[in-house]
């Protein structure tokens, strides 16, 4: 399953940063040949205002090492590692022997998505997002970002104000896709 979009999303959440300054991105398709469009093995630097991010994921192989923790967000930080996931968040002090503090999450958003509906057909109005179309397209433009960085191989810089990538003209060019006739992109630059 890829879950890159969600976690990416809630990284960016936790951290309160809104597009990459650049990305890099190595990995293949080693396992899933002819099978999958997108690497099995990815690993993408994500080069943020506040930090950096590092995402990695592979598709196939022996079972996690630590099942636990084999879907979810660490932040490594000075004083402890913070790993977080649907259901809870686990406190890692710095120090070994140290004991790891367990957070339960008590959230379904499976749910409030379905309340959220629910309310919106019985009243007539809409609700409030949960994510903002906005937040959306600067999830989801920093995943296409890493795929870009893979595909071609190269680092991309990303001019946020601009939205477009800078400095790379074959980076650029995968921002879009060709339509089919007798239809035309409204960006043809």
């Amino acid at each position: 399953m890829d879950w890159g979009i969600h976690l990416i999303d809630a990284t960016r959440y936790i951290l309160g940063e809104a597009a990459p300054k650049a990305v890099q991105a190595a990995g293949g398709i080693y396992y899933f040949k002819n099978k999958i469009t997108t690497p099995d093995v990815l690993a993408a630097h994500f080069d943020f205002e506040k930090c950096p991010v590092i995402w990695q994921h592979r598709m196939y192989g022996a079972a996690e090492f630590a099942p636990e923790v084999s879907n979810g967000i660490f932040f490594y930080c000075e004083k402890e590692t913070v790993f977080v996931t649907d259901d809870r968040w686990v406190v890692v002090p710095k120090d070994r022997g140290q004991p790891h503090k367990v957070n339960q999450a008590q959230a379904d958003m499976g749910t409030a998505h379905i309340a959220a509906f629910l309310t919106a057909v019985r009243t007539r109005k809409q609700p409030e997002p949960l994510v903002t179309p906005a937040d959306a397209h600067l999830s989801t433009s920093t995943v296409k970002l890493a795929m870009i960085a893979y595909e071609t191989g190269s680092k991309v810089t990303w001019n946020a104000a601009t939205v477009q990538i800078e400095g790379n003209a074959a980076a650029a060019r995968l921002l879009k896709r060709d339509y089919r006739a007798p239809w035309k992109h409204p960006y043809q630059g």
